[in-house]
């Protein structure tokens, strides 16, 4: 009986060794399995922003097709070409002027009561272009008209264009407050912008 006894404890210790065994397997097993999903999961989010990348690159390229040749500034690389214009420039504007007045002779500087209010126009939209923000690069993006607009060639210009709403445009420029249209979209696609046209940067909403 007692021999009995003794394998029966030798028994139920074994089987006791075997089920804890199995308990730590187990468990190991658990947490590879959890270790395996964490992984799947960056995987996952790895995935999901080289898709957000690719889109965001092939925005780019549309927009540039035209064959124009623009450098884009995008949040991770900042544009190898990037120029900043500071107020302490001289616009073409000006400089054309002071050479216009150095090449003028001394006994001729006169003027008509026609040219002296040009003259006065052109001095006020210098003021204009020193007092302004210096031209800055941004995402190259695609804008909306919120509301109709009035559009100006010059900043600062007296004549203006009315765009209305919905009018759909792209710009990677910018100047303060003004957005410079870089290209206009249609129901023809883009088609890049050969004159100087600055929106209120407060009418517009940038669309996907």
């Amino acid at each position: 009986m007692r021999i009995l006894w003794v394998l029966g404890m030798v028994l139920g210790l074994t089987l006791q060794l075997e089920a804890l065994s199995l308990e730590e397997q187990l468990v190991s097993q658990e947490a590879e399995i959890k270790q395996l999903k964490r992984e799947l999961a960056i995987k996952e989010q790895e995935i999901k922003i080289l898709l957000i990348t690719l889109k965001n690159a092939q925005e780019e390229t549309i927009l540039s097709s035209s064959g124009q040749k623009l450098e884009f500034a995008t949040i991770d690389q900042v544009s190898p070409t990037r120029v900043v214009l500071k107020p302490s420039m001289l616009s073409e504007t000006a400089i054309k002027e002071i050479n216009k007045l150095e090449q003028t002779d001394t006994d001729t500087l006169s003027q008509t009561t026609d040219e002296k209010p040009q003259q006065a126009a052109t001095m006020d939209a210098n003021s204009m272009d020193a007092k302004l923000p210096p031209m800055e690069y941004i995402k190259a993006s695609k804008f909306e008209l919120m509301s109709e607009a009035k559009v100006y060639s010059e900043i600062g210009d007296t004549t203006f264009t009315v765009w209305p709403q919905g009018t759909r445009f792209t710009s990677n420029r910018k100047r303060g407050n003004w957005i410079l249209v870089t290209g206009q979209i249609t129901s023809k696609g883009w088609k890049r912008s050969d004159e100087n046209f600055w929106v209120p940067q407060e009418a517009v909403r940038i669309i996907p």
